[in-house]
């Protein structure tokens, strides 16, 4: 009796999953446009299933969008026959785009995004998208993600993202804050303790959401004169300090704004200078700074001991990151990762691997060869950051590299 009840579940469970594509194995390994074509059927459980084939497609590439990652020679295989694939199907990814199935949209926008410039035909698209009015917030958001990888390392994106934040109303971006992390101080409080450091939370966690892609893309060093002109502007306090906190975070390649965040450290705003503070301590690892860094806080007594120590406590830890790096690659070994990032990755990843090559010294002799290819590049700091790897590495004493 449990047999033959076993058995009529089991052939129940076979026919659910036969619709559905659940337990054929030739489903998952159907082509790429089979599962594209459905993201825009009428019928709403095939663009379910759409939507799941197609995110299994490109979740192993995620990393590579949100952390900023270089990928390996695997990745880069496996990433480069994706696209041979979906570059065809660009068109029926446009058409996605504009469904009002929000799943449909994001597995769409995430697949652009995986083909770079290869989908710069779509541009004309994603820009209409991002400043229509009738577009949602979350909506703009991620078509300005796809806009990120589809633009050429060369061609900002910085314009168009100053045309969306001079077109939308100041609540627009209060209402979507209050919506991801509850309600905001009102204005008359926003200069309070509390009130700064919930506006501060609010950054910090906002700005690995659009650092990494960023990075991903190879938008970086083209982008900071806007970022300068969003930080200095009169934009709100959050959308202000976010700007800074990326200028931060891009490091080496925000050197240009230097002059810009030194002028904030002078702002009337506490939380503008206080990721002022936090930007140049990012991009000048300098500890002769310190002194004007603390001033700019405004701090008095055992707060301004307290934030002067937590400073110079972490300049040194900085310190015994580059020791760690030289300890941990003193034999040569396994330096694969950052010679792919030289020759595979964007314009930041590149650099940050040759500096922390430079930073590693005479234990990458063996990558000098790969290095001297880098004096080549079209990118003058990139240049400039080989030749300075390369003397480092040839010199005996290890030295650290502040770049």
């Amino acid at each position: 009796m449990r047999r033959s009840i076993l058995f009529a579940l089991v052939v129940q469970l076979s026919c659910v999953a036969s619709v559905f594509g659940w337990d054929d194995p030739v489903a998952g390994r159907k082509p790429l446009r089979y599962w594209v074509d459905r993201l825009n059927d009428s019928d709403a459980e095939v663009r379910e299933q759409a939507v799941k084939f197609v995110r299994i497609e490109v979740s192993e590439f995620s990393d590579l969008v949100w952390e900023g990652e270089p990928l390996d020679l695997k990745g880069l295989k496996r990433r480069g026959n994706f696209r041979q694939e979906a570059t065809p199907l660009i068109p029926e990814l446009l058409k996605a785009l504009r469904n009002t199935d929000e799943n449909v949209v994001g597995v769409a926008a995430e697949m652009l995004m995986l083909l770079g410039p290869e989908a710069q035909v779509a541009l004309p698209d994603l820009e209409r998208i991002i400043l229509s009015e009738s577009s949602t917030a979350s909506t703009r958001t991620t078509m300005f993600y796809v806009l990120l990888f589809a633009t050429p390392e060369d061609k900002p994106v910085g314009p168009i993202l100053l045309k969306l934040l001079n077109s939308l109303p100041w609540e627009t971006y209060e209402n979507l804050l209050n919506l991801v992390y509850g309600s905001l101080p009102s204005d008359d409080d926003q200069q309070s303790e509390n009130a700064q450091k919930q506006r501060g939370t609010m950054v910090a966690l906002s700005i690995p959401a659009y650092l990494g892609p960023m990075i991903s893309s190879g938008h970086t060093k083209i982008e900071v004169p806007y970022l300068v002109k969003i930080a200095t502007g009169e934009y709100p306090t959050t959308i202000r300090a976010m700007a800074i906190g990326i200028l931060g975070g891009l490091e080496f390649d925000a050197k240009s704004a230097v002059p810009a965040l030194r002028k904030l450290l002078k702002d009337e705003d506490r939380l503008v200078r206080s990721w002022a503070v936090n930007a140049l301590s990012d991009i000048e690892p300098d500890p002769q700074l310190v002194p004007e860094l603390i001033e700019a806080l405004g701090l008095k007594g055992e707060k301004r001991d307290e934030a002067e120590q937590g400073m110079r406590e972490w300049l040194k830890q900085q310190e015994q990151e580059r020791e760690s790096l030289r300890e941990l690659y003193k034999d040569g070994d396994d330096l694969t990762d950052f010679v792919q990032a030289i020759k595979h990755g964007s314009g930041y990843q590149r650099r940050q691997a040759i500096q922390h090559l430079g930073q590693i010294g005479p234990g990458a002799k063996s990558i000098i060869p790969e290095l001297r290819k880098a004096l080549q590049d079209p990118d003058e700091d990139t240049r400039r950051m080989a030749a300075e790897a390369i003397k480092q590495i040839e010199t005996t004493a290890p030295t650290s590299n502040n770049d």
